[in-house]
C-alpha cells in the first residue's frame, strides 16, 4: 500500500470489515452513511480502508482472513507508522477482527475495535472422558452374565465335575484380563482425544485482548444472533440425550434381558429330552449349552456397539443437516463438532477493556444490520473520536 505525500500523512486509519455473505456490503464503501458519520466525528486526516474477505460461513474461512486482515492492518502500521488505527467490523467480521488480533505487534498498535452484532467464537470441552468410560466399564455387566449362565449350569454338577472351580478360575482370569485391557484402551483413548480438543481451542479460540478498547454493539432481537441460538440448541440435542449413564444402563439392560431366555433354553437342553436323545453326556450338553449362552451374549454384546454406532453416526448426520450447512453456524467437521462444543455469544471472550451498549434498531431490514441505524453510527462514531483523544 502505497500513502499519500508525507504532508499529508493521515492522522487516524478506519478500517472496515464485512460480514458473512456479505463481501460487498455497502456501508463500507467511503460514500456510504456509516462512513460518512465515522468521518464527521474524527477531526484530522483521515483514511478510511476496506478489508474485503471471502465472507463464507466457516471457522477455517475466518481464520484464513484473519490473518489476511493482520498483513492488512500490518502495511497500514508500516506505511503510517504515527497515526493511530481503529477497526470497525459487522457480524462474524468482528471474529475475522479478533482473529487478526492474534499478532501482537497488530494487537499493540490498535487503538480500537468495534464489533456491530457480533456473534463471538467460544469452544467448550465436550466430556470425552466420561463417554470413553463406557468401553471400560463394559465388561462389568457382560462377564456378570457369564458368571452368571456358568454357575447356573453347574449347579447340577457341583461335587460330581472337576472342572466347576478351574472354570469359574478361567472366567475371573480373562475378566481380569479384559477389563484391564480395555481400562489401559479408554486411557489411552481419553488422553489422545483431550490433546485432540487442546489443538482445537488452540485453533479456533479467540485472542486475549489485554488493553485494546473493544466496543461491543448489541442489537435488541437480532435475528441472527436468535438463529443461531436455534440452530445450537437443535444441533446439540443428541448429545444432551445420549449421555454416558444412558449408555452404561444399555448395556447392563439389554445382556440381562437376553440373559432369562438365554438361560431357559440352556437348562432345557441340560435337563429335557433333547440331550439324551442325543446321546449327549451331562458335561458335552453343559458345553453346547454354555456355548450357546456366549453366544447370545456376544450377540447382545454387538447389539449395544451398533446401537452406539447409529447413535454415532445419527449425531454426525444431525450435526451436517443443522451444523454443517452454510446456512447455519458454518461448522463441517464431523469429530470437531463431537470433540468440542463451538458456539457463538454476544459477549467477547478474554477481552478485558470493553464497553458493551445495546441497541433498538430501527428501520426497514434486518435488526441484525446494526450500521443502519442512524443512533448506531451516531454513538460508534462519538465512541472512536473518545478513545482516538486518549494517549
Amino acid at each position: 500500500m502505497t500513502g499519500p505525500p508525507k504532508d499529508e500523512q493521515p492522522k487516524i486509519t478506519v478500517t472496515l470489515v464485512h460480514g458473512t455473505f456479505s463481501r460487498d456490503a455497502q456501508w463500507t464503501d467511503k460514500d456510504s452513511d456509516f462512513s460518512k458519520s465515522i468521518s464527521h466525528a474524527l477531526s484530522g486526516k483521515l483514511l478510511l480502508t476496506r478489508f474485503q474477505w471471502s465472507g463464507s460461513n466457516s471457522h477455517r474461512a475466518r481464520l484464513h482472513a484473519g490473518e489476511s486482515l493482520a498483513a492488512h492492518l500490518r502495511d497500514l502500521i508500516d506505511t503510517h507508522p504515527s497515526a493511530k488505527h481503529h477497526v470497525i467490523a459487522h457480524s462474524h467480521g468482528g471474529n475475522v477482527a479478533m482473529y487478526a488480533m492474534r499478532d501482537t505487534s497488530v494487537a499493540e498498535r490498535m487503538s480500537s475495535l468495534v464489533c456491530l452484532a457480533t456473534p463471538f467464537i467460544t469452544l467448550n470441552r465436550r466430556l470425552i472422558g466420561t463417554s470413553i468410560s463406557v468401553l471400560r466399564e463394559f465388561p462389568n455387566p457382560l462377564f456378570a452374565c457369564i458368571f452368571g449362565a456358568f454357575l447356573s449350569f453347574a449347579f447340577g454338577t457341583v461335587g460330581t465335575s472337576h472342572w466347576v472351580v478351574p472354570g469359574l478360575m478361567a472366567i475371573a482370569a480373562v475378566y481380569l484380563l479384559i477389563r484391564k485391557g480395555t481400562t489401559f484402551l479408554s486411557n489411552r483413548l481419553t488422553a489422545r482425544l483431550r490433546k485432540s480438543q487442546d489443538r482445537l481451542i488452540s485453533h479456533f479460540s479467540l485472542p486475549e485482548l489485554g488493553h485494546t478498547p473493544v466496543l461491543v454493539v448489541q442489537a435488541h432481537h437480532d435475528e441472527a444472533a436468535w438463529y443461531l441460538k436455534v440452530i445450537d440448541w437443535i444441533s446439540n440435542l443428541p448429545y444432551r440425550l445420549w449421555s454416558p449413564r444412558f449408555v452404561f444402563w444399555l448395556a447392563w439392560g439389554l445382556i440381562f434381558l437376553s440373559l432369562p431366555w438365554v438361560l431357559a433354553l440352556t437348562h432345557l437342553m441340560i435337563f429335557g429330552p433333547t440331550a439324551f436323545e442325543l446321546g449327549y453326556s451331562l458335561e458335552e450338553t453343559l458345553f453346547t449349552a454354555f456355548a450357546i449362552g456366549l453366544y447370545a451374549l456376544g450377540m447382545a454384546a454387538g447389539l449395544l456397539i451398533l446401537l452406539g454406532l447409529i447413535a454415532q453416526v445419527t449425531m454426525a448426520v444431525w450435526a451436517i443437516v443443522f451444523r454443517g450447512h452454510a446456512l447455519g453456524f458454518g461448522e463441517r467437521n464431523i469429530v470437531e463438532n463431537w470433540l468440542v462444543h463451538i458456539a457463538a455469544s454476544a459477549d467477547p471472550p478474554n477481552v478485558h477493556n470493553s464497553d458493551t451498549k445495546s441497541f433498538v434498531v430501527s428501520g426497514g431490514g434486518l435488526r441484525h444490520a446494526a450500521y443502519r441505524d442512524e443512533v448506531v453510527r451516531k454513538n460508534v462514531a462519538e465512541w472512536v473520536a473518545k478513545v482516538n483523544t486518549r494517549d
